[in-house]
């Protein structure tokens, strides 16, 4: 079953392609910041596109922002174009996927299970304990996050098809 998993926003997004548990590819598109957000979120929106045509997954996992409130430390100014950018690479998926692919949303404080989120630096370890011969840097933070959201759905599905 090959899955993609995004971390998205306006100015770069994770992302992990997934065959079973082994990792296809995995990186961030992240456009040149200089641009404005509309552009940006135009070409990280390409990018996707292109991700969905060349591994036609069968399941896409959008992380969006939490349901509550507080748990989101963007500001006042800046989540609004977060928003702008989960809904369009939302849209993108679900305009582009395959009929049978599944499009789901989940919320940032669902799969990290209501838990302290983990440090950047955490997430990385546990995604490098994992997948130790994964190339990934210290500031590859949005991909580790893709890269986790992704087992997290992985380790749900396997949950689900054994009744717990």
């Amino acid at each position: 079953m090959k899955l993609l998993a995004l971390d998205p926003s306006s100015k770069a997004t994770g992302y992990a392609v997934f065959d079973g548990r082994k990792i296809l590819e995995s990186g961030c598109a992240r456009p040149n910041n200089k641009k404005c957000a509309e552009q940006r979120i135009l070409e990280i929106c390409n990018d996707v596109d292109g991700l969905i045509a060349q591994y036609e997954p069968l399941h896409i996992i959008i992380e969006t922002p939490p349901r509550t409130p507080r748990e989101h430390k963007r500001s006042a100014i800046t989540l609004p174009t977060y928003g702008i950018a989960v809904g369009a690479i939302w849209r993108t998926c679900y305009l582009t996927s395959a009929d049978e692919c599944g499009v789901h949303c989940v919320p940032g404080d669902e799969w990290i299970g209501g838990k302290r989120p983990l440090s950047k630096r955490d997430r990385l370890m546990v995604v490098q304990s994992t997948y130790p011969t994964l190339r990934i840097g210290e500031k590859d933070h949005d991909a580790v996050d893709a890269i986790a959201l992704g087992m997290w759905w992985l380790d749900r599905q396997k949950e689900i098809e054994h009744g717990n």
